[in-house]
């Protein structure tokens, strides 16, 4: 049986979630930076080939195939 008060099992509970919520936050900021540079690479490649080529060039990479696979 725990002997602590219950402004002790706030605090735990409070730091707990906080450490969950900062590693939740994490993962967030992670995949969005992922997506962004994603965002960004294809914008560079439009700028490089030009739209209308681009699809080409990437199906002729294996880009598609490998995205619908994951």
């Amino acid at each position: 049986m725990c002997w602590c008060s219950s402004s002790d099992l706030f605090i735990q509970r409070t730091q707990g979630s906080k450490r969950e919520n900062t590693k939740v936050g994490s993962l967030i900021r992670k995949k969005t930076q992922r997506l962004l540079d994603a965002k960004h690479e294809l914008m560079r490649a439009e700028r490089q080939y030009g739209a209308s080529s681009l699809p080409a060039l990437l199906l002729e990479q294996g880009i598609f195939e490998q995205q619908s696979n994951s």
